[in-house]
């Protein structure tokens, strides 16, 4: 099963969610090409947890990472369908790339 965004051919996405009482806001555009996946984040906060659903038998690995540290990644449980991990953040924004493959 893909993302509904990705089963309805759009290869990019953008999305802001603000919450204006706090100033907390999380940004990111997402790219898709082939087998990877690649996103441009930008957040107030100083880590984000960061989950993306995974097609069946596929896992992400990340590729490359630009402007943050990966504090940890959750291990693949039979049955996952979600990459996880946490994000620190080195910049104001930051650039993450994951590589699929099968399990």
């Amino acid at each position: 099963m893909k993302r509904r965004w990705e089963a309805a051919g759009i290869k990019e996405a953008q999305v802001m969610i603000d919450h204006p009482a706090s100033g907390a806001y999380v940004k990111y555009k997402c790219l898709k090409f082939d087998n990877l996946i690649t996103f441009e984040l930008e957040g107030s906060a100083e880590n984000i947890d960061f989950e993306l659903y995974l097609p069946e038998n596929i896992a992400a690995i990340p590729a490359s990472i630009n402007g943050a540290d990966i504090g940890s990644i959750t291990k693949y449980l039979p049955g996952d369908k979600y990459f996880r991990c946490r994000l620190k953040k080195l910049s104001p924004s930051f650039g993450l790339t994951l590589t699929f493959s099968e399990k």
